[in-house]
Formats: C-alpha cells, structure tokens, sequence
C-alpha cells in the first residue's frame, strides 16, 4: 500500500480504493492531490502501519456546514424563519462572495450560508445527503408545511422514527425529525 509522492512535496496522491480502505480517520490534515482528489497528509505513516494517529489527537468538535446558496435572502427567510435558525454573524468578502452563520438556539453547531455574488445558479452534485434538525412536535411543523404549499415526503409509520424531508429554496434536502 505505498504511496506516491509528487516532486511537489505538498502534492500527495493515492488511489480512490486505497483511501476508501486505509486507516484515515476523520479530522486528518488534508492536501488536494493531482485531479483535486483529496488525500490525508498522514499517508506515509499509515503506509509504516500507524493507525493510532486519533489517540494523539483532541476529540474533534463540528464546527459548520457549508453550502452555497442561489439567493441569500430567501435563502435566509427559509433557515430563519422557518427552521428558526438565528444569524450569528455575517462576512462579505470583497466583491466575491456574502458569508452568513446560523446556529440553533443552543449554538454549539453552523450553518454557514455562502452567497458568490452574480452567481445565481448551481448544479447539485451527488455527494451531499441532506441536513437534519430535530423538533417536539412534528405534527406542527407539517402544518406550516402545508401552509406554505411546500412539498414533503413523510416516513412510513413502520420505520421507527418520525420525519419529514423538505427542500430549501436552493434545492437541498432538509430531514426534520420529531425528537424522541
């Protein structure tokens, strides 16, 4: 399982099925390798048979989500108003891009909301799943569905839990799920 590195020596790269086997942990510093494939730093040391880089390491903590959105404001009226999600700070980066940061009530997670300025549309890609938020009372949440004339895809009752997929207004999947 050797590894190959560049003459660049900030450009590692690996096969996809050796990564998707090796020992990586989450939280592993990380380079973009040639075709932009991203490679764990750590890759020689893996390679000498070290697995116990996480035994090294502080517990990793989630900082934020991002992802770019078509129109901020109703980006924002969709995240604030309905998932209740309240703006913690807000980033413009000269002319290129609006950085917004949303938190739950509690504050201990992201949403950070990246609007490229002239940039009105984006293809969404396969990778990402869909991001999830957990209330009392599902019930209610589906009547101010319903309300808004959004469409919803709800759990089956023999699945076990109780949830609801959305779409926000760029098109991403948004789990809601009743708190149990």
């Amino acid at each position: 399982m050797r590894s190959e590195v560049s003459s660049d020596a900030a450009l590692v790269s690996r096969r996809e099925s050796e990564c998707l086997s090796c020992a990586w942990q989450p939280g592993a510093t990380l380079v973009r390798g040639p075709g932009g494939l991203l490679a764990p730093l750590i890759l020689l040391i893996l390679d000498a048979g070290y697995t116990g880089i996480r035994g090294k390491m502080s517990a990793m903590k989630l900082a934020h989500t991002m992802i770019r959105v078509k129109n901020l404001e109703e980006t924002l009226e969709f995240y604030t108003g309905f998932l209740g999600l309240k703006e913690t700070r807000r980033k413009t980066i000269g002319d290129e891009a609006t950085l917004v940061f949303l938190a739950d009530a509690e504050g201990s997670y992201y949403i950070e909301l990246t609007y490229n300025h002239g940039v009105d549309d984006y293809e969404l890609g396969n990778q990402f799943g869909h991001l999830a938020f957990h209330v009392e009372d599902l019930e209610e949440v589906i009547a101010q569905v319903e309300a808004a004339g959004w469409w919803y895809r709800r759990s089956k009752p023999a699945v076990g839990s109780n949830y609801i997929f959305v779409k926000d207004p760029n098109g991403y999947d948004i789990e809601i799920l009743e708190a149990s």
